[in-house]
């Protein structure tokens, strides 16, 4: 009877064992992946092995190894700050980067909550490049009035020419002049280049930071490789609020909209000392070909034949002068962040 009985409890301890599957640690069979922490260890002889507990993580409000702390509460939390909740206004926390463009870390997992420059901006003037044409723009006319006498006193015919004009007209004595029909004008060859890029000599970004529990008000955050250090921060240029979060800086960032550099004047070119000149030239033959004779200018000129076409070849003198310009205007109001650090 005794050992019936000893068989049965042998059985029934068995079957329970086998129900909380405490049978496959003394088995050596598999049963998952191990979790991370080491909670004790099974006394089944040769197939014992360690009983495990997830691993804390620190920013899930979460008591992941079941030790009773959460968090920033957890011993295993050693690494992360208790920082208080952002104030009214105020959004965070965030870890902030300050530095060289090439230097500052990405944010892990998306989109920085803001970034831009940090410093003195460097904002600089605008060109006003004013450049004008070589030389003046004339309308030059070439004229000759044809003559009987060797003095050229007795018109017979008059006429005036911007190049080629025929006349075939019987007269061997002419009489040329140049006139111009305006005081020149001066054309502008340059434009206006938009304004240059307003740079800072830092780079900052804000990354928002995993907040947990485990700090009663406030927040369990830990500060990513790379980051100067945890901040919240506010749009618009602000004084910082009360507390831990004392260490203050702005961020700026350009805004086209507001930019009015630009130039005091448009671009002008002044004409000076423009003036006509060039020759005349009296063919026997039509179209400006054949014999030839130039003609002096103010002055009376024997052909020896009858003009059969005058030919009239201007030339232009003169200066064209830019007028002064002065840069004027900035880059305007940026947009900005304050953003508050607790002190490193």
């Amino acid at each position: 009877m005794r050992r019936l009985l000893s068989v049965a409890a042998l059985m029934l301890v068995w079957g329970c064992a086998e129900l909380l599957g405490l049978d496959k640690y003394g088995s050596g069979e598999e049963s998952g992946p191990a979790p991370s922490t080491s909670v004790g260890s099974g006394g089944g002889g040769a197939g014992g092995g360690p009983i495990t507990m997830p691993a804390e993580v620190c920013t899930d409000g979460v008591d992941n190894d079941n030790d009773g702390a959460i968090d920033c509460e957890d011993d295993a939390c050693a690494n992360h700050d208790c920082l208080p909740a952002p104030p009214a206004g105020w959004i965070g926390p965030v870890a902030l980067a300050i530095g060289d463009p090439s230097a500052i870390p990405s944010c892990a997992g998306g989109g920085a909550e803001f970034e831009g420059g940090s410093g003195t901006a460097y904002v600089p003037l605008a060109e006003c490049p004013c450049t004008c044409n070589a030389t003046p723009t004339l309308t030059c006319t070439g004229h000759y009035d044809l003559h009987d006498d060797v003095n050229c006193q007795l018109a017979s015919f008059s006429g005036s020419t911007t190049n080629c004009a025929n006349v075939m007209f019987v007269a061997k004595y002419i009489f040329a002049s140049i006139t111009s029909g305006n005081d020149g004008t001066c054309g502008v060859t340059s434009t206006d280049p938009p304004p240059g890029g307003v740079t800072w000599p830092m780079m900052a970004r804000g990354c928002a930071a995993t907040a947990g529990k485990g700090c009663g008000d406030g927040v369990c955050v830990s500060q990513p490789a790379g980051f100067d250090r945890l901040c919240i921060y506010s749009p618009g240029d602000v004084v910082c609020p009360s507390g831990d979060y004392t260490e203050r800086s702005v961020v700026e960032r350009y805004v086209l909209a507001n930019d009015t550099r630009g130039c005091d004047t448009p671009c002008t070119c002044a004409s000076f000392d423009a003036a006509c000149s060039g020759s005349l030239t009296v063919y026997d033959t039509m179209g400006c070909t054949g014999n030839s004779t130039w003609l002096a200018i103010d002055g009376c000129t024997y052909s020896g034949f009858d003009v059969g076409s005058v030919e009239y070849v201007p030339v232009v003198s003169g200066t064209c002068v830019p007028g002064a310009r002065t840069p004027i205007g900035d880059a305007g109001a940026f947009d900005t962040t304050t953003v508050c650090c607790k002190p490193r």
